[in-house]
């Protein structure tokens, strides 16, 4: 927790994923000087600056994709941010992709939201965001997923390993 208290200095929004916080973990031992919200499995863990007001985003939260977590920022008089941290493991299986690809979609669709913000480790390393193309099939969830993500405007800011 050291370590992720001095990376995070002068950050105001931080998302983390295979956090492997068990029910055994409490949250005051994964606090930092955020607000923290913690995704249900534990898997995630979405810190944000208490300046900016954040409050969790329930009905994003508890969709039926495996983990994630999501809070609405209100950054202005008529803008409200969405920002919202997933995981999806190597061997998430077909149902769990399904309901990813749909949690894209309701993401995209919440009402009253000005910009979204959506952080993670989605581990499709078949998608070459540089050239938004993917390396699998046609019918891959891959290849639905990056279709997916342009489909509803979403970008991927990150183009290369961190």
């Amino acid at each position: 927790m050291d370590e992720l208290r001095q990376r995070t200095k002068g950050c105001s929004v931080v998302g983390v994923t295979e956090s492997w916080a068990t029910s055994n973990i409490s949250d005051g031992e994964l606090q930092i000087e955020y607000i923290s919200i913690r995704g249900i499995g534990g898997g995630v863990i979405l810190y944000v600056d208490e300046t900016l007001n954040a409050s969790q985003c329930h009905p994003m939260t508890s969709t039926e994709f495996n983990d994630s977590v999501w809070c609405k920022v209100n950054s202005g008089e008529n803008e409200k941010i969405l920002i919202g941290v997933c995981y999806r493991c190597t061997a998430s299986n077909d149902d769990n992709n399904e309901k990813l690809l749909q949690l894209l979609d309701s993401v995209s669709n919440i009402k009253g939201i000005s910009h979204i913000l959506m952080m993670g480790d989605f581990n499709y390393p078949e998608i070459d965001y540089n050239s938004a193309m993917s390396n699998s099939s046609d019918r891959s969830h891959t290849t639905r997923f990056l279709i997916k993500t342009q489909d509803n405007f979403l970008v991927q800011n990150v183009l290369e390993a961190t």
